[in-house]
């Protein structure tokens, strides 16, 4: 099997309708892959590193979404990977967020924040490097707070409507790509 990077050398596009072939697969997930896909993707790479003192926001099972506000109007959200996975499982979530997320489709997509670049975190203990996934913060704030707040509570139930069929469909996009993206990585 070849390594990752060589994947990226054949020159065929990424995001090609095509089916990877066998030589196209990602051997290792680890960081050089993850740098491999970021180039690939476009992914900017931010000078400044995650700060565990920063505000938390929310999360899942396998992440943690922190923010940081500049100003009143502006902030960023940085998704770290936490948990007792794996590296490997690690770098996979990763990899797949970044390559999902840097689709051109899901970039222009209304509901969905673009991923703005990735910055790193550094363990204290064994000095390992992570990367952070950073987006820009909603300047609306996350939808529990909005539809806590006055402007949510008055808004007209087809405007809420609206606003849940938008969140539908920016969750079906996503899966969507999603899906493609893991068969192609695990074929």
């Amino acid at each position: 099997m070849e390594s990752f990077p060589s994947f990226l050398k054949d020159g065929s596009s990424f995001w090609s309708a095509a089916p990877l072939t066998s030589s196209m697969k990602i051997a290792h997930y680890d960081l050089l892959a993850f740098l491999s896909v970021a180039q690939k993707c476009n992914v900017d790479m931010l000078h400044i590193s995650w700060q565990p003192s920063l505000q938390p926001l929310g999360g899942g099972i396998q992440t943690e979404i922190s923010q940081s506000l500049l100003d009143l109007r502006t902030g960023f959200a940085f998704k770290r990977i936490n948990g007792q996975a794996s590296p490997e499982t690690k770098f996979r979530t990763l990899i797949s967020e970044v390559s999902v997320l840097q689709n051109p489709s899901i970039r222009s997509h209304p509901n969905i924040i673009n991923l703005e670049g990735v910055c790193w975190e550094i363990e204290r203990d064994s000095y390992n490097v992570w990367p952070v996934l950073v987006f820009q913060k909603a300047s609306l704030g996350d939808l529990r707070n909005f539809m806590a707040s006055q402007t949510g509570q008055d808004l007209p139930l087809i405007k809420r409507m609206h606003l849940c069929v938008g969140i539908g469909q920016a969750i079906r996009t996503l899966h969507s790509y999603s899906m493609k993206l893991s068969f192609r990585l695990l074929e």
